[in-house]
């Protein structure tokens, strides 16, 4: 079984992502993130301290599509959000990012498709980690024949 700190690391083996665009699909590499995010606890953080990376991958899904996720703890939320979270997950193909999800300061929690930006509710990091996977499935449903 390859283990997520092989996932992480992947990039660093061609012939290991060529596995594991073959044996792993997008729904079973969200359940081993959501699964690692879900043993690296954010804890009680005082307000005065700095943000706090929580979570960081980059999980290669073909040899030309990767997922990166990152998500860190914030003392307090940033403008346009309600939560203490800041995050970034984008999937990129051929060097293409075709779908992200980020809250950037002033524009709050939203994510990015096709070209296109629309709100997006957030309700926790594992829930969002769990949307962003199924929305990389249905583009990638949708976009099969590209």
């Amino acid at each position: 079984m390859i283990s997520p700190v092989q996932i992480q690391n992947i990039h660093q083996n061609p012939r290991l992502a060529m596995v594991m665009s073959r044996v792993f699909n997008p729904m079973s590499l969200r359940k081993i993130c959501v699964g690692v995010f879900a043993n690296n606890q954010a804890g009680d953080y005082a307000s005065s301290m700095k943000a706090e990376k929580l979570f960081q991958r980059r999980v290669i899904l073909s040899e030309t599509a990767f997922a990166e996720i990152m998500i860190w703890h914030v003392p307090a939320p940033i403008s346009g959000s309600i939560h203490s979270y800041k995050y970034r997950l984008a999937y990129v193909i051929r060097g293409e990012c075709v779908l992200r999800y980020d809250n950037e300061a002033g524009k709050g929690d939203h994510r990015h498709i096709n070209g296109r930006e629309e709100a997006y509710r957030f309700s926790s990091p594992r829930q969002l980690m769990t949307d962003f996977f199924e929305e990389i499935r249905r583009w990638s449903d949708e976009h099969a024949d590209d």
